[in-house]
């Protein structure tokens, strides 16, 4: 079997050039999309999380501030008893 002069020189054909810069392109979208695919994993779980501590938060202020109402209705009417 003869080996072709291009190959025997370590020159490429064309279209090897292409197909070489196929397959960078393909390996740097899968690295990509897996990076942006794993961001958005993490991103959802921190959005849930922060939510529910929102949501805890805004329940505990809630129920302060109807305790202090409940109670500075009670003084005023305690007051209003006394006169």
């Amino acid at each position: 079997m003869r080996i072709p002069p291009i190959l025997f020189l370590g020159l490429k054909r064309p279209w090897e050039k292409k197909v070489e810069k196929f397959i960078f392109g393909l390996a740097v979208g899968m690295a990509g999309g897996a990076l942006l695919v794993a961001n958005n994993c993490k991103l959802l779980n921190l959005v849930k999380k922060n939510q529910e501590d929102i949501m805890t938060k805004a329940e505990n202020y809630i129920d302060k501030k109807l305790e202090e109402l409940e109670s500075s209705t009670e003084k005023q009417d305690k007051k209003q008893q006394k006169q």
